[in-house]
């Protein structure tokens, strides 16, 4: 999902920025290609902010409105809520695939997956970097929060996995390359 923060503060709108990227989201250019727009109504807001649906930050949150809370707000409940939303999403993917991050699955025609959660991170972030790849730091940093070299074969084990349930699928190919050391998403027709 793609955020844009509206803030009167420049300190909070960074701060606000930071937490959406930490939670796996992206910053939008502008309000008009954000998803959603996440208003922090304790300062004045630009106009435009309202075109987009928003997750308003407020100094009383309503315990019957989802989209509001409260303000002082504590960053790890904003990034449990930001999770939250990127969790309840479908993706709708190329040539005819769909990745659903509530029920764990990806699908093609009648054909349906299940995932783990892992591996619906792991699709997720691939699917939004497309047709860019994405550096094994990069996806460790975005799926499991690791940072620096870290010696570790989890994302080797994860992808490994991955591709041996994608493989099956016919007639329409979906597959992770590898290419230059970083990982691609491929969908597609699987060649005959």
């Amino acid at each position: 999902m793609r955020f844009a923060v509206h803030s009167a503060s420049a300190a909070v709108r960074r701060t606000l920025e930071s937490i959406v990227l930490q939670s796996g989201h992206h910053l939008a250019a502008d309000g008009a290609s954000a998803d959603i727009i996440l208003l922090d109504t304790c300062h004045p807001l630009k106009k435009d902010a309202q075109a987009a649906s928003s997750l308003q930050l407020m100094a009383q949150a309503s315990p019957d409105s989802p989209e509001n809370l409260a303000c002082p707000l504590r960053p790890h409940n904003l990034m449990q809520c930001l999770r939250i939303l990127g969790s309840t999403q479908t993706i709708a993917l190329s040539h005819g695939w769909a990745l659903d991050m509530q029920a764990r699955g990806i699908s093609h025609a009648s054909a349906t997956l299940a995932l783990t959660e892992k591996e619906c991170s792991l699709l997720k972030h691939l699917a939004a970097a497309h047709p860019a790849a994405l550096t094994r730091e990069d996806l460790l940093e975005r799926v499991w929060g690791m940072a620096g070299d870290i010696d570790t074969h989890t994302l080797e084990t994860h992808i490994y996995r991955l591709r041996a349930k994608l493989e099956p699928l016919s007639p329409s190919a979906c597959d992770i390359l590898t290419q230059d050391g970083a990982y691609l998403l491929a969908l597609g027709e699987k060649p005959r």
